[in-house]
């Protein structure tokens, strides 16, 4: 593993040099179209139509939506256990059960891939909840 070979600090710039010199080839080399460039004026009119929404109306959108407060409320909790478990878990692993980064990398890195594919996952979300038009905006919760 390179962390035990060169360390935590090192193997950041080992794996974030390639990374900029990448974006330099690119910054350099690559030229950004011209924005709107390539699009039909007529499409565009229509567009910008069809997107005015008065201010209050699109600020009670989200109020009148009834599985986002589920959503919502989820998510704090979520983000809170799962940002723990991985800022915390290396560190308690070494200091407790004294693992090198070699023997806890694999498993901890692992084991939420699988319930993170699932859980994102339109096509499982649609198939076992039956809301087909639903589950691009909620796929997991609803009431």
């Amino acid at each position: 593993m390179l962390v035990s070979a060169i360390g935590w600090r090192y193997t950041f710039v080992a794996l974030g040099l390639p990374g900029i010199l990448l974006a330099l080839i690119v910054w350099f080399t690559v030229r950004e179209p011209v924005r709107g460039g390539m699009d039909d004026p007529a499409d565009l009119a229509a567009l910008r139509a069809s997107e005015d929404i008065p201010l209050l109306e699109s600020g009670e959108a989200p109020l009148v939506e009834p599985d986002l407060p589920h959503h919502e409320f989820q998510r704090g909790p979520s983000a809170l256990c799962g940002y723990g478990m991985n800022l915390w878990m290396p560190q308690f692993l070494v200091r407790i059960h004294e693992l090198t980064p070699a023997q806890y990398s694999l498993p901890l890195g692992g084991r939420d891939r699988p319930g993170r594919w699932i859980g994102s996952n339109p096509w499982w979300c649609h198939h076992r909840q039956g809301c087909a038009a639903r589950s691009a905006r909620v796929p997991v919760y609803r009431r």
